[in-house]
This record gives C-alpha cells, structure tokens and sequence, in this order.
C-alpha cells in the first residue's frame, strides 16, 4: 500500500507538471466564455482553466492505484524505482525502445492521413492557431498528463470492469485488454471533436473520421504499449509521436 501511494503521487506531479504547462500555450476561448469571466484577469483566466485537468488528473491516478494492480496493469519504471529492483534500467531500456519506434511509426501513419486528407478537408481544421498549445505542453501534458488521464484512468477501468463482472482468467485471456484499449482510443479521438467544431462550426463525415483515426491510433498505440510495456512506454510513444506532428506543423504552416 505505501508503494502504491508513493506510485500515485509521482504520477500526480508529472502529470501536475504536464497541467502547468499549459500556462505557456495559447488557448483562445469562446466570446460567450469570454464574456462570462470578464471579471477576472488574463491570469486568473488561466489559472482556472488548470482546475478541470486537475480534478481529472487526481481522480485518474486513483482508479489507476486502486485497479491496476487487479489486472496487472503498472508503471514498471516508476514502481521498480521506489522498490529499487535491481532490473530496473533494462525494462526502461526496452521501454524506451518500443514506445520511440512505435510512436514514431504511429504518428509518420497520421501525417500520411493528413496529406491524403487535407484537400477534403477545412483549412481551419489543418491549420488551426486557435489552440497553440507550446511544445513543452505537447510533451508534457500531451505525453504525460493525458497518458495518466487516458491510459492510467480509463484504460485500466474499462479494462477491469469486464473482468470484474465476467470474471476470466487474466492470465491467458486477452479481450478484456482489448476492449480497455478500444474503447480508452475512442475517447481519447472523441474528445478532439468539440475542438473541431468550435474551429469549423460543423462536424460531418470526413472530419468524424479525421478526428477519430488520427487521435484514436496514437492512443491505440499507446494501449497496447501500456498493457505490453507498461506505462512509461506509453509516455515514450506519445512525446515521440509528438516529436514528429511538430515537426511536420513547422513544415505545413511555414
């Protein structure tokens, strides 16, 4: 229990560290929005907006702490150093491995859509600066913070629930997993679609796809790094996966 509660609050400030540093993105809000916070300064604006991700984030860490351990979900890396085991280093070598080549791979597959794609659809939704969030955030909170949201949180609760109610054995069956990872991937490419339409004032087929696939494979990717490699592999992957969607913003927009 000690480790578990040590676990949660190294989670709690890498993922608090990926939060702040949306304090550097520029994030442009709604003039209903606008309106309604008129009273408080551009600071304070930003302060608030921390209060939601935060909330998540806790709320994240502890389904993570209470439910992974129940489907051998885990964070090797983090967990190995607070028990200091000896073979720490080599699973965080491996980790860095897979999550670079397979974030990397990810991440070139949602490029190849965009220019497939990009003539079909709006130049606001490829373009878009309303949301610019800095690369520090991409790495930190996109890397980070939404891995301990998205994967931690969600995947390890969609994943145990299966198993609470049907109750397989964990050990040779695979499905519950999958699932976790489907449905974990299509929140996290669901969660894009408001941002799309406060950019475009529509949502129809073409951008429903974009958004889902793009977003949804990163995290799909993510997923199985999680359940196979554990957490900080998920970490790896998706700051990689950013690595290349920044570069190629740099090109697309200069």
């Amino acid at each position: 229990m000690a480790h578990e509660m040590r676990k949660a609050f190294i989670l709690f400030f890498l993922g608090l560290a990926g939060v702040c540093s949306l304090l550097l993105s520029n994030i442009e809000l709604s003039a209903e929005i606008q309106k309604a916070l008129a009273q408080y300064s551009n600071l304070q604006i930003r302060l608030l907006l921390l209060i939601n991700p935060t909330i998540f984030l806790i709320t994240a860490i502890m389904v993570g702490s209470y439910l992974g351990p129940k489907v051998n979900l885990k964070a090797p890396v983090i967990e190995g150093f607070i028990q200091k085991i000896p073979n720490t280093l080599s699973i965080f070598t491996s980790q860095i491995k897979y999550g670079f080549i397979f974030g990397f791979s990810s991440a070139l597959i949602v490029v190849i859509t965009i220019l497939i794609t990009k003539n079909y659809l709006p130049k606001e939704l490829i373009e878009s600066n309303k949301i610019n969030l800095h690369p520090i955030s991409r790495f930190l909170y996109g890397g980070i913070t939404e891995e301990i949201l998205m994967r931690y949180g969600f995947m390890t609760l969609f994943t145990w629930l299966p198993i609470a109610i049907f109750k397989p054995n964990i050990s040779n069956t695979k499905w519950p997993y999958i699932l976790g990872i489907i449905v974990s991937s299509v929140l996290f490419g669901l969660g894009h679609l408001p941002l799309a339409y406060n950019l475009v004032g529509y949502i129809n087929a073409p951008i429903f796809l974009y958004i889902l696939l793009g977003n949804g494979l990163v995290g799909a990717v993510c997923g199985w790094l999680f359940w196979k490699k554990g957490l900080e592999a998920a970490f790896i992957a998706h700051i990689s996966a950013h690595l290349v969607l920044i570069t190629f913003d740099f090109f697309i927009r200069s």
